[in-house]
């Protein structure tokens, strides 16, 4: 079972870095700093970030819960 821990801490802590990369491109794209164009529209991308942002918060509660 604790490997299974592992994995999802793992998991939580990739998918928090994958978040904030999410906001800053974001951020940049609204700024007009963003170095590339997207390959979607950034209405896309805000609704992918929310729901990334909703699984973290899923993620941080079972890790606090012992990893059920």
């Amino acid at each position: 079972m604790e490997g299974y821990k592992e994995r999802l801490q793992e998991e939580y802590k990739e998918l928090k870095e994958h978040t904030r990369k999410l906001k800053v491109t974001i951020s940049k794209y609204h700024l007009g700093k963003l170095e590339f164009e997207l390959d979607c529209s950034v209405g896309l991308l805000e609704t992918q970030l929310h729901i990334m942002e909703a699984y973290l918060t899923v993620l941080k509660e079972r890790l606090e819960l012992g990893g059920s």
